[in-house]
């Protein structure tokens, strides 16, 4: 593992940890190998009451007996890697807010889904006419999964919304489920002139990111950087009452007069996106669930849909 240090030295390494690496010889690599090879509770206490010759120590031995004399090494190590990564995770948890609301902006703006669940609606209050379940003024997303089971009969149908036998357009007459006649639909509204099918998914790729996350992942990851600072500023006040000058307590607090205003902006933008996410629900007529439930169900309709589009275009150029 010494290797990997290169010419450093191991009094530049210890040095380093020991006064919170101001100069920044240790990346965030270098910091992980350390958090490995740091001594246990054991060999600290061994190396505390040890009073022999250095020189008889191998490396390893040194570099461990050196390690065990800084005060709370393994938290310091700690320290040093949040720091290193904290940022890092600050982008990572806005890249996720910025596609959950960006997912919510793409659904409410976009014209084609809403033709798509009109038509949706109307198709299932034809087939269900009669019914406890018909003239419904809307529906849940889950529902959208459905429309791919739900198999189109060739008994003549009485409205003219389901596909007739031969006397239909080629597309209509390739349905097979609702979903296929709702895209084969779709393509007879976009008229001869429309270049290719009418997909979704490029007006809804933000959805299919957003259906990857979860509200407690958010969560968990806003926890995760509060637990980080919280433990900066503990080993900051340890270092400050041990060492009347603590370079590794500076270090936290230069640190931290930029990452606590960072995390609070980033739990006022998370609270934020979770209202707007709550609207969302609401807008849908869904409980406030989860992006990953919400926009997961609507996702997999997109791609269900595009699929069904691609296949009755295919249909709709064969028969022309």
């Amino acid at each position: 593992m010494l290797i990997q240090f290169g010419s450093m030295g191991l009094d530049t390494v210890c040095s380093a940890v020991a006064n919170g690496d101001p100069d920044g010889v240790l990346p965030l690599e270098k910091l992980a190998l350390l958090m490995q090879a740091a001594p246990t509770e054991d060999e600290l206490a061994a190396f505390r009451m040890w009073e022999g010759d250095t020189a008889t120590l191998s490396s390893p031995e040194a570099f461990l007996l050196q390690m065990s004399r800084i005060p709370r090494v393994e938290k310091k190590l700690q320290c040093l890697l949040f720091m290193r990564n904290y940022f890092g995770m600050c982008y990572e948890l806005q890249t996720i807010l910025s596609k959950v609301q960006q997912a919510v902006e793409q659904v409410r703006s976009c014209t084609t889904l809403l033709k798509i669940l009109a038509l949706s609606l109307a198709s299932g209050n034809v087939l269900n006419a009669g019914t406890a379940r018909g003239n419904a003024s809307g529906f849940n997303l889950q529902s959208l999964l459905k429309l791919s089971d739900i198999r189109v009969t060739k008994q003549e149908p009485k409205s003219r919304l389901l596909p007739r036998k031969d006397t239909d357009k080629g597309r209509l007459h390739a349905s097979t489920t609702l979903l296929d006649f709702i895209a084969a639909s779709m393509i007879e509204g976009a008229g001869d002139g429309a270049i290719g099918p009418v997909l979704l998914e490029p007006q809804l790729d933000a959805v299919g990111d957003a259906s990857r996350h979860s509200t407690e992942e958010i969560l968990t990851r806003l926890e995760t950087m509060q637990r980080g600072l919280d433990a900066l500023v503990r080993e900051q006040q340890r270092d400050e009452e041990e060492r009347e000058e603590s370079l590794f307590a500076k270090q936290i607090e230069c640190f931290l007069q930029d990452a606590e205003p960072e995390h609070a902006k980033n739990t006022q933008h998370a609270q934020d996106v979770e209202l707007s996410f709550y609207n969302f629900c609401e807008y849908v007529g869904e409980k406030s669930t989860s992006p990953e439930d919400s926009f997961g169900a609507l996702w997999s309709m997109v791609q269900s849909f595009d699929a069904a589009c691609l296949r009755m275009h295919r249909h709709s150029v064969a028969c022309k």
